[in-house]
């Protein structure tokens, strides 16, 4: 008798035969990459292009900030909101940031806001979808989503303020005030670099008698034989004083009329600009050279000879209103503020100031 095979109940499970499935899921995953990626780039290139735009703002408040001086309009007569703003825009508009492509950064009035009392001035710089089309930061990917532009702003804040500290083309005389009252911007004076004009001292310091460290290496030393002081009056030397504090340091005696006159002679010469006569006049024309401007110390505990410690009791500028004279030793000068690199001291009462950014 032939056995018969039952066949059990149990089936195989049927292998999944639908690779279409994985494919649809692998195209929608790689959608979604694609699209997180392009994102990533778009808000990538956001962040790094915003550096660009937080330089104009940098620049121009600090452009402005240089209309904040307090005898901007003339002596005694305040800073110039005026010129703070024209000198924001037009800084601004040097500076280069992306919207479909670098483009100038243009600042509106309403973007620089002026305080002349703290003597600051705030620069909001933007690429604002809301001005228009094109007026945003262009998007790539992000357009998928809907979204064409972004909106991209930086804000700096700079101030002018006294300079406690000066650290650039400081000439080595010694201003010697004859009175409390010292000098005031605006005034023309005839320079005498001594307390007494028959020593023959014109108040002169010599700056390699600084510690190490507290003045740099100067060029005008690389000819041994000749004397450095003409040269160090024509550049300025980039040595970092600081006011209210005691330095020893040599004074520079004996008559030097010839080597100072020299001195300011080479600086004069080395100035564009021999023809005006007032400070005024002088800015006003493009880009001065400034080199007919000189920065001192002033020093009020003034020894005549030898080496002593002197109190630097604040700085000053004057501009030279004429050539040095070969034949005498009379300078006309006119008492000047100015911008120069330091170390910002709102209560200094020096009549040299520090730009600085506080925001």
């Amino acid at each position: 008798m032939a056995a018969t095979r039952q066949r059990s109940g149990l089936r195989r499970p049927r292998r999944d035969s639908s690779p279409g499935q994985v494919l649809v899921l692998f195209a929608l995953g790689i959608t979604v990459l694609f699209a997180a990626a392009g994102m990533a780039f778009d808000v990538g290139r956001f962040y790094s292009e915003r550096r660009f735009l937080q330089n104009a703002a940098d620049a121009a408040a600090l452009a402005g900030a240089s209309g904040m001086l307090p005898n901007t309009l003339g002596p005694g007569l305040g800073p110039s909101p005026d010129s703070a703003l024209s000198r924001a825009k037009v800084t601004a508009s040097l500076n280069r940031a992306y919207k479909n492509g670098p483009t100038p950064v243009i600042v509106k009035d309403a973007d620089v806001v002026i305080d002349t009392g703290e003597r600051t001035v705030k620069v909001t710089t933007r690429r604002d979808p809301a001005d228009g089309p094109g007026e945003g930061v262009v998007t790539y990917f992000a357009k998928v989503f809907g979204i064409k532009q972004l909106l991209m702003t930086a804000t700096a804040t700079a101030k002018a303020d006294p300079a406690g500290g000066v650290c650039n083309d400081v000439v080595p005389f010694a201003a010697i005030p004859q009175d409390s009252t010292g000098w005031t911007v605006g005034q023309v004076d005839t320079v005498q670099f001594s307390t007494d004009p028959n020593t023959g001292n014109f108040g002169l310091l010599d700056f390699s008698s600084l510690p190490n460290g507290s003045c740099e290496e100067s060029p005008c030393k690389s000819n041994p034989g000749a004397s450095p002081l003409p040269c160090e009056i024509e550049t300025g030397l980039n040595c970092c004083l600081q006011e209210n504090t005691d330095i020893s340091i040599d004074t520079n005696p004996g008559a030097k009329v010839g080597p100072v006159r020299t001195g300011l002679k080479d600086r004069w010469d080395a100035d564009d600009d021999h023809d005006t006569e007032t400070y005024a006049q002088y800015l006003a024309k493009p880009n001065p050279s400034m080199k007919r401007v000189i920065v001192f110390p002033i020093i009020k505990n003034w020894a005549p000879t030898g080496r002593t410690t002197v109190h630097i009791d604040g700085f000053g500028a004057f501009f030279l209103r004429q050539a040095p004279d070969v034949n005498t030793a009379t300078l006309y000068v006119e008492y000047v503020d100015v911008i120069r690199p330091g170390i910002a001291d709102p209560n200094s009462t020096s009549s040299v100031y520090v730009l600085h950014l506080i925001q």
